[in-house]
């Protein structure tokens, strides 16, 4: 996914041009999203952030919009904060009436997909090719995916469920 210009929204690494920023600024506003206090555009966590105040949440059920962009801005903040799923749980639940093991579960969830999200984007910048799935064998699906190697491109593609503990490394050499 991409802004104004072609700028990936994980490229969080990159310093970005007044114009990208101002491109950023009216994105978040024209998706009804708060456009301040997530640290400095262009810092490491940035890329991470704006990928979860625009794609985030998407998957809890039984919310509002409303509810739904809190929880994106939520989540972004923790992650700026760099807070563990259990601390980002406490967070989301401070914010919300949700239970405690639903705010952790939101929160478990949503960072290990924005954290797949960057480390997929990394290892294809840096010209990984392929990964492989690290993904336990709790369920069916896990453990039919476990140790499976996928193009990058592949796996981006692939959602873990809730709870779930996907993780990806990349293969490199022969």
């Amino acid at each position: 996914m991409t802004l104004r210009g072609g700028v990936p929204l994980w490229e969080g690494t990159q310093r970005i041009s007044d114009r990208q920023r101002l491109g950023y600024v009216r994105h978040l506003r024209r998706h009804g999203l708060p456009d301040r206090g997530y640290g400095q555009l262009g810092s490491p966590a940035h890329g991470i952030v704006l990928n979860v105040l625009l794609k985030g949440a998407a998957r809890v059920t039984q919310i509002n919009e409303a509810t739904r962009r809190e929880l994106r801005v939520l989540i972004g903040k923790a992650i700026e904060q760099g807070l563990s799923p259990a601390e980002a749980g406490d967070y989301i639940q401070s914010a919300t009436q949700f239970s405690e093991y639903r705010a952790e579960r939101i929160a478990r969830t949503e960072l290990m997909n924005a954290y797949n999200a960057s480390a997929l984007q990394s290892y294809n910048r840096y010209g990984v090719q392929m990964v492989e799935a690290v993904d336990g064998d709790d369920d069916e699906e896990c453990a039919q995916r476990n140790g499976q190697q996928f193009t990058v491109d592949d796996a981006m593609s692939i959602e873990d469920h809730p709870n779930g503990t996907l993780d990806w490394i990349p293969v490199t050499g022969g």
